[in-house]
């Protein structure tokens, strides 16, 4: 099955909706330190942004085909 780049920026956006969603009751029951959390979040972040560009990038050459 191929795994296409719409397909990660599907998985990842439902990634960042869980752990903005999970991470602050992690946190408050001390399972989480909130520094970890930011930074797991922030890295998560940057996945998407940069699978964006692909994808945009991957769009623009199928445009010029």
């Amino acid at each position: 099955m191929e795994v296409t780049t719409g397909d990660l920026v599907k998985c990842v956006a439902r990634e960042l909706r869980y752990r903005r969603r999970v991470y602050p009751r992690l946190i408050d029951a001390g399972k989480l330190d909130e520094r970890t959390a930011d930074h797991e979040i922030a890295c998560m972040e940057e996945i998407m942004r940069r699978l964006l560009v692909q994808q945009e990038a991957e769009s623009n050459q199928i445009k010029l085909l």
